[in-house]
């Protein structure tokens, strides 16, 4: 069996999880409080799923951003779509979670490269809107390797998944210099920053986005969206507005 850069890739998370969650019985140890054999087991468990997914993602999501930055760029026109049912978990307003099925499509893009030649591959990206045949995307490519779609969608997986890697690496860094038995001022600094700015302030941005949007859609040609629920995003859009503009004079003075 032959296992490919990203099986190694994975096997070395995994075994950096193993080690952290070792060197974390030795410090319990060290420290006078020894811990048994199944709280080790958990810790083992938690820090490769956290190592593991902080690893492959950190690595998608640099190759995505080289070939996003470095690829030529090309109008690709969309030609053809294939759409399958996906079972996709959701969360209530409740907070309870539950399970539905949704319709997810996949286009087919065409385009004409430098030297001329017609490239059919299909996106990257799936999506639960339909795609509309003829429509164009921007797309990087480089011959012999699969394109890639440059869109709103694009960008903003890839911020998601910057404050995802941002949140373990941290996790991940606080371990390890717990394992080292040291204190870093500057880490718990950014670990504040973290919180405080970027989860906690870019959360409250993306909800402000998504109400305005609501607004925005509102007033589209053909938009069914009722007249009440606009006016819910509009209030919301202006709690959030305010909200996020207290935090940041408050953040301005306590800095001062």
């Amino acid at each position: 069996m032959t296992v490919t850069p990203l099986g190694y890739l994975f096997l070395g998370s995994a075994l950096f999880g193993v080690l952290l969650a070792v060197g974390v019985r030795r410090r319990f140890a060290a420290n006078g409080k020894p811990i048994g054999a199944a709280a080790s087991l958990f810790f083992g468990f938690v820090l490769v799923t956290i190592s593991t997914p902080f690893v492959m993602g950190s690595a998608w999501g640099g190759v995505s951003v080289y070939k996003m930055m470095t690829f030529p760029r090309f109008e690709a026109t969309v030609i053809h779509f294939d759409s399958e049912w996906e079972e996709m978990t959701r969360t209530d307003s409740d907070g309870f979670s539950y399970t539905e099925d949704v319709l997810m499509h996949t286009p087919t893009l065409q385009f004409v490269d430098d030297t001329g030649q017609t490239v059919t591959q299909r996106g990257n990206i799936r999506s639960g809107k339909e795609p509309v045949i003829g429509d164009t995307v921007t797309v990087g490519y480089r011959p012999g390797q699969s394109l890639y779609v440059i869109s709103v969608a694009s960008i903003g997986l890839l911020t998601g998944l910057a404050v995802m890697m941002l949140i373990l690496g941290y996790i991940l860094a606080e371990v390890l210099m717990f394992v080292l038995g040291r204190k870093s001022k500057r880490l718990n600094k950014f670990g504040g920053i973290l919180l405080g700015h970027i989860i906690i302030g870019g959360g409250m941005l993306g909800m402000l986005a998504g109400m305005l949007y609501g607004v925005y859609s509102y007033f589209q040609p053909g938009s069914d969206m009722p007249f009440g629920i606009m006016l819910l995003c509009l209030f919301f859009s202006l709690v959030l507005a305010l909200a996020f503009t207290g935090m940041f004079f408050v953040g301005r003075k306590d800095r001062k």
